[in-house]
Formats: C-alpha cells, sequence, structure tokens
C-alpha cells in the first residue's frame, strides 16, 4: 500500500489508499475464556478523499475540481468511471476525453469539438465554449456542460487498473451533479495534484524497514 502510494505521488489526481481495522457485525469462537466471543475484524483499506493542492497549467483543457466531485467517464466496457485527473484533450473522434491506461476515456456525457473550433474555453460550471475565430470572444457557442459525480461514501471508490476509480455497493448509489451548485466548481488550467503526503509515506516505509529488521533472524 505504501510503495503504490509513493508511486503516484507525482499522478494527477490520485488518491492516497489507507488501511482500515473494520469490526464485522458477527463473532466467531470462544477464545477469550470469559463466556463472549472475541469480534471479528476485517483489514481493508480506502482512499483518501482530502483534496490535493491545485497546480497552475495555464492550459485551457486542463480542468481541477476546487471542492467536491468526481469527472465522469466511460470506461472500455461504456460502463460509467471516474477520475480527478483533469487535463482534458480530444480524441480521433474530436470528443473530450480524461487520461486513462491505456488510452484516454471521453467524459460523459460526451462532448464533441466541431472541426472549425479556433479556442476553447471552460467555465467554473463546467460548460464548454467553442469559438470559431482567435480573439473573438463574440463567436463561442456552447457545446455541452461537464458533469460531476457524487457518492454517499467516497473513500469507498476503487482504483483499477485502467488508471480509473470505480464504485463498490459500500460507496452508494452515484449522483450526477452540475459544478458549482451540488458539488465543486471547475477552474480550467489548472490541474489537481496527487493527495499523497510523501515525507508521510517515506516515514512510515522506514519504520516497517526497522521492524524487519529487528525480528529478521541473523544468520551466524
Amino acid at each position: 500500500m505504501i510503495l503504490h502510494n509513493l508511486l503516484n505521488a507525482d499522478t494527477h489526481g490520485f488518491r492516497a489508499i489507507q488501511s482500515q481495522r473494520l469490526p464485522v457485525p458477527f463473532a466467531i469462537g470462544d477464545s477469550s475464556g470469559d463466556g463472549h466471543p472475541d469480534p471479528v475484524h476485517w483489514q481493508g483499506y480506502r482512499i483518501d478523499t482530502r483534496p490535493g493542492e491545485l497546480e497552475a497549467t495555464e492550459r485551457p483543457l486542463d480542468i481541477a475540481i476546487r471542492g467536491a466531485g468526481w469527472l465522469i467517464v466511460e470506461d472500455a466496457d461504456g460502463q460509467p468511471a471516474f477520475t480527478r485527473h483533469g487535463a482534458l484533450r480530444m480524441n480521433e473522434q474530436r470528443e473530450l476525453e480524461a487520461p486513462a491506461i491505456p488510452d484516454g476515456r471521453p467524459l460523459s456525457p460526451k462532448i464533441t469539438i466541431p472541426e472549425n473550433t479556433a479556442h476553447l474555453f471552460i467555465d467554473g460550471n463546467g460548460q464548454v465554449y467553442a469559438g470559431t475565430e482567435f480573439g473573438k470572444w463574440n463567436t463561442e457557442q456552447p457545446l455541452g456542460q461537464i458533469r460531476l459525480a457524487r457518492f454517499f461514501d467516497d473513500s469507498a471508490l476503487v482504483l483499477h487498473k485502467d488508471g480509473l476509480y470505480h464504485p463498490t455497493p459500500a460507496a452508494g448509489t452515484m449522483t450526477r451533479c452540475v459544478p458549482g451548485e451540488q458539488a465543486g466548481v471547475i477552474e480550467a488550467g489548472a490541474l489537481e495534484k496527487s493527495n499523497v503526503d510523501r515525507e508521510a509515506q517515506e516515514a512510515a516505509l522506514h519504520r516497517i524497514e526497522i521492524w524487519i529488521k529487528r525480528h529478521t533472524p541473523q544468520t551466524p
């Protein structure tokens, strides 16, 4: 877990993984000797929902969420998946897509860029505008609105090998939100850094290494 966090300390939009010791709502056995069964615990993992620091990039298609919410994309199976990595780009179908592994995935709902577009602008509510002439903002036309997702428990989302977060039953039902109303606001020209505390993770790894050395039998 610690190594995974450190490897993604520079990945935009990454949320650190935390271990969590959860009680199971039943008990097995009676090893305590006092007539009361011992509780059973399950060692689980949750993501750290604290936001990362915003980094200014001045790139029009870079967006960050200031506050709660997730960008919604379509995964390889056409199902909703989620990310905080807002380095948007245009794919071969001229759709806006977010980073994923191995290829980017289109936003949901899809936003298609017309061929005569000269510049794009994304406002704080996620509305995407396209202009047909450089420097003439009165030529902008709305193309669509970026929606954000909210969950009952964001920490129960799971990062898959495609680099996207996927829901679990514990996360609850997804709610599509309008940025700035039921969720955070969109900030264009910025990206959210990973929320990994590198120093804390390195210190935890060092403590584990010391423990291993102390408890490893020495060869004469």
